[in-house]
This record gives structure tokens, sequence and C-alpha cells, in this order.
């Protein structure tokens, strides 16, 4: 639902209101509008097949170290991307 769908259901205050969820407005994301938590979990989901796929190892050994110890660069990784 963009914007101008909003407005045709809701009050200004809150079509205003909502706006602070969306992580992509839709003149800027290729005409549709992408809520935040649908695009911080998109952008996540990359960095984990980023860290699974195309990390070196000696970075991922060292944000493991970072984060607490083994198997938490990862987790980290996918939320600094965000």
């Amino acid at each position: 639902m963009d914007k101008q769908q909003l407005a045709e259901r809701y009050e200004p205050f809150v079509v205003r209101a909502l706006g602070a969820l969306w992580g992509k407005s839709r003149e800027r994301a290729g005409g549709t509008t992408s809520l935040l938590m649908a695009h911080l979990l998109d952008t996540a989901a990359v960095a984990e097949l980023l860290w699974d796929g195309f990390l070196a190892r000696s970075t991922q050994a060292a944000l493991d170290e970072i984060a607490g110890g083994p198997g938490r660069g990862r987790r980290l990784f996918a939320w600094r991307s965000r």
C-alpha cells in the first residue's frame, strides 16, 4: 500500500505516522513501497548470503572474535548490515 492508498483510507496524521515505518518509498524503490521491517530483513538475509559464500574465512574469524566467540560473527555481520 502506498501513500496515495493510505491517504484514501486514513487521516493525514495516520499517514505521516506510518511513513516512519517505510524502509523505501515508492519513488525510490522502482514503484513499490517497502516497510522498514521488510527492508531490514532483506538486508540481513543478503548479509548472511555474503557471509556464507563470499566473506574470507580470516574475516569471519576476526568477526567471531569481536562478537564474542565462534558462530557469533555471522549474527553480528547480519545485524550491522541493516
